[in-house]
Parts: C-alpha cells; structure tokens; sequence
C-alpha cells in the first residue's frame, strides 16, 4: 500500500465511539487513491486491562470477508467460469448421487444472498467439530464439509426466506476454488484473509454476528 506522508492521525476523532459504544478499541484509517492519508487507534488490546492497541495490531475481521467472497464470486461470473445460477451439481457433477435433490439445484446466487435452504444450527456446530479430525488443507476440509451435509434436506425451500448463513458461504467459497482451481486458503490456523473464504477452521462460523 503506497504511503507518501505521515497519516493525520485520527485518535482524537475516535475516542468518543469506545464509550459511545462499548468498545474495547476501535482502529481506522482513511483511503485516498489508495493512499493511507489518516489513521488512528484507540483503546486496549483486552478489555479490563491497560494494553494499548497500536496500528501495527491485527483485527479479527470476521464475516466481512463474506464481501471479498461475494466480490471474487462477481468476477468470475464476469469472467464467465462462472453463471449467479450455477448449482452445486454444475459445480461438483461428481457428488450428484450423493446430493439431496434440492441441495443440488441450489445456486451461487442464492448462497450469496443468504437464500439457499440451508441453516447454520444445529448442524454447524458438530460439523466445525468434526472438521479438526480431517487432513488436508482448507479447500479439501470446505468441500468434505459439503459433502456431510449435500445428502440431507434443506430446511426451508430454496429462495423462500432470508436465513443468515455461514454454511452458505463456506459452500460458496468451495464453488469458487473448484472452479478457479486455487484454494483460498492453505494454513489453517489463519485469519481471514482478502480472498474471503471462511477459515480459522470456521470457528468464527459458530460466533453470532
């Protein structure tokens, strides 16, 4: 990231969200032409204690990476490797017998918009669990994840209602590796990172956003 000049520092500016809302720290920093031209932090690395967070420090930035995922998913639909109705079984062809029938027809779209059929609990929870048995990296452990739950039914009609789902968009980010022959992410004990993909071996999954 280009950074021509010190940063105008923004500590003053947020200090007044910590008690405004609850918050333990709170750091940000503002873009011009991809240029850092102010940044600021505020607060403690833990709550209850004096540990001053600091620029350099790291944030959990969980379920927004679900945009990097949406996004990643636009340009492959751009790109045509991919179509906003492409269904699990156009996808993963080789699981077809294993897949419910609905499951099957659920499509890239309907992940994205949390519209699918599928339901985070209880199923989520036993199933992060089960994930810290399986070998291999992120994208193997996403699509054995897949099929755990493609045998089953869904739990409401695809496209019926709005049902928040990490579930949905761990399968999305599979769809998107399978076709774009990359995983999103190899070391397990990893952040999120840009690309997007659900990782920390899920645990932020079973977390309530």
């Amino acid at each position: 990231m280009l950074q021509a000049a010190p940063p105008q520092s923004l500590d003053q500016s947020l200090q007044p969200y910590l008690k405004q809302f609850g918050l333990p720290t709170i750091s940000a920093a503002v873009f011009q032409n991809g240029v850092i031209v102010a940044a600021g932090k505020t607060g403690t690395r833990r709550a209850g204690q004096n540990i001053p967070v600091t620029l350099d420090d790291r944030f959990h930035i969980g379920s927004d990476s679900k945009a990097f995922t949406a996004l990643l998913a636009g340009q492959f639909v751009q790109a045509g490797s991919l179509r906003w109705n492409s269904t699990f079984v156009d996808v993963f062809p080789e699981l077809k017998s294993q897949m419910n029938a609905e499951f099957a027809k659920i499509t890239l779209e309907q992940l994205l918009s949390h519209s699918s059929g599928l339901t985070d609990m209880p199923a989520i929870i036993d199933l992060v669990n089960r994930s810290y048995q399986q070998d291999g990296n992120m994208d193997e452990v996403r699509y054995w994840m897949l099929k755990q739950i493609a045998p089953k039914p869904l739990a409401h009609p695809r496209g019926s209602k709005f049902d928040y789902s990490n579930l949905g968009y761990t399968f999305a980010g599979a769809m998107l590796e399978r076709v774009g022959k990359k995983t999103g992410r190899t070391d397990r004990g990893a952040h999120h990172s840009a690309d997007g993909f659900e990782n920390r071996r899920l645990r932020s999954a079973i977390q309530p956003r």
